[in-house]
């Protein structure tokens, strides 16, 4: 799409089916080779990311169906990385107040506790998203994840279609 249309926000960009509310999403891209920047370290990947990398801010409207696509995982996966952080808290608050000397040091705790941490927020931040920018130049933004039905709405697009997507 052009940066600069719109979607019809009485639709909703996931399942097609009526609109309740709109949202703004914020999406970025950056080119695939920004992400070997990461083995010279993260200062160094997020600072070519944001110099190469795009953004694109945009209205569209989502149904009870695609807002429950997306807060089901954000719920589950804070769930989930706040039970890590209270076995890794609890975990800690027991060995200073519980553990006798001589005992051994219950790594497990941390372990597990930093696992579900870790692993609920990965999930929470990947498995929420609605939409993903796949290819962003100054004009045009390829979108995945809109509802066919949605598409059919639209008009038939005139020009070339980016490479490495179907009309």
């Amino acid at each position: 799409m052009r940066k600069n249309a719109a979607f019809p926000a009485h639709l909703c960009i996931k399942t097609g089916a009526p609109a309740i509310s709109q949202r703004t999403e914020k999406l970025k891209w950056v080119p695939a080779w920004v992400n070997t920047t990461l083995l010279a370290g993260r200062a160094v990947h997020y600072a070519v990311a944001e110099s190469h990398g795009r953004e694109f801010n945009f209205r569209y409207g989502v149904s009870r169906a695609a807002l429950l696509q997306r807060y089901l995982p954000l719920i589950g996966g804070y769930s989930v990385a706040a039970v890590g952080f209270l076995c890794f808290v609890g975990t800690f608050v027991w060995m200073f107040t519980l553990h006798q000397e001589g005992d051994p040091i219950p790594t497990s705790g941390f372990l597990f506790g930093g696992i579900l941490l870790a692993a609920g927020a990965l999930v929470a931040h990947f498995t929420s998203k609605l939409l993903t920018a796949v290819a962003m130049d100054d004009n045009f933004v390829v979108i995945r994840g809109v509802s066919s039905k949605l598409l059919a709405v639209l008009p038939e697009w005139p020009g070339p279609v980016p490479q490495g997507t179907s009309k």
